[in-house]
């Protein structure tokens, strides 16, 4: 494993995952959803790269999670079509999100990163 681009991913994925949360306090919650997203994708690539030694160059949150084995439940699903519609939805197009969008999507996320060893109070 290459673990400086590791350790980088995680450190990116980290500080993403507090200016969404930063974001979410001040009602940006577009902004807070954009990050929370790449957060997610930054560190299930960090986890792909420490299991194989490598990671898709895929912006994709459900093809990760496959490649992990993640089981998706519907309401999961349901989840990551927001998070992965967030990708492009909340950068360029003419599309808001909620604040309890996000507080669904925040969920997830803390399940995920808690499932592959990650704590709140490691991030």
């Amino acid at each position: 494993m290459r673990k400086k681009l590791f350790n980088l991913l995680i450190r990116r994925a980290k500080k993403l995952y507090k200016d969404s949360l930063r974001n979410y306090k001040e009602r940006f919650y577009d902004l807070a959803l954009v990050y929370l997203e790449q957060a997610l994708q930054l560190f299930l690539k960090a986890i792909l790269l420490k299991k194989f030694g490598d990671f898709p160059k895929t912006h994709k949150i459900r093809e990760l999670l496959n490649l992990l084995g993640f089981e998706l439940s519907e309401e999961d699903v349901l989840i990551v079509n927001l998070l992965e519609d967030v990708y492009i939805g909340g950068r360029y197009l003419e599309k808001e999100y909620s604040k309890e969008e996000y507080e669904i999507a925040l969920k997830f996320v803390k399940k995920i990163f808690k499932k592959y060893g990650f704590r709140n109070s490691n991030l």
